[in-house]
């Protein structure tokens, strides 16, 4: 969260806390979205994932010319 001050400008609330605590809160929010009541958010997401993947790279796009020019496949 950021802050500002009129006399030190802008400052980062809680970054006085030490790295270890850091830890904890990432350790804790992974178990809690692991949780199976979580679990079809992260199916959906996967499934995304594997279709923006598939989608942008490896189906072949328009063939012939267009108008970005050429087909660069040939």
């Amino acid at each position: 969260m950021i802050a500002t001050s009129p006399r030190s400008g802008i400052r980062f609330l809680g970054s006085h806390r030490p790295c270890y605590q850091l830890g904890e809160v990432f350790s804790s929010n992974i178990s809690n979205q692991l949780s199976p009541a979580q679990i079809g958010f992260w199916l959906f997401s996967l499934a995304l994932w594997v279709w923006a993947i598939v989608e942008l790279g490896f189906l072949r796009g328009t063939k012939g010319p267009n108008r970005y020019g050429p087909d660069p496949l040939g």
